[in-house]
């Protein structure tokens, strides 16, 4: 399964993507848990998973932030910062949408 998460380009991934490229695996959930518990795969929620080895180069936060809840656009001073528009750094992504609030942590 290590040489599945390879193959992956992003720093994301969902369960979906795993079960499709891993075919020919028996059981291929629970070698997804093994990876989760093992910690190749961190788990953000439910059949979302980052690859661990993968976070040492940068996180998108943007797009994880609105494929966790999406969709969503981010803020404008998240963007400003993003583009260098602003001198501030900004720490927090905030990511709106339309229907009902959620805090992620």
């Amino acid at each position: 399964m290590e040489e599945i998460l390879k193959k992956i380009v992003t720093p994301y991934v969902d369960a979906q993507i795993l079960l499709c490229l891993s075919g020919t695996y028996k059981e291929p959930r629970e070698r997804i848990n093994r990876l989760s518990k093992k910690g190749d795969l961190i788990r953000l929620k439910n059949g979302f998973y980052l690859i661990a080895d993968r976070i040492a180069q940068g996180l998108p936060y943007e797009q994880i932030a609105n494929l966790l809840y999406g969709p969503s656009y981010v803020s404008l001073e998240w963007a400003l910062s993003f583009y260098g528009m602003i001198p501030e750094r900004v720490h927090t992504v905030t990511s709106m949408c339309l229907g009902r609030a959620k805090e992620c942590h």
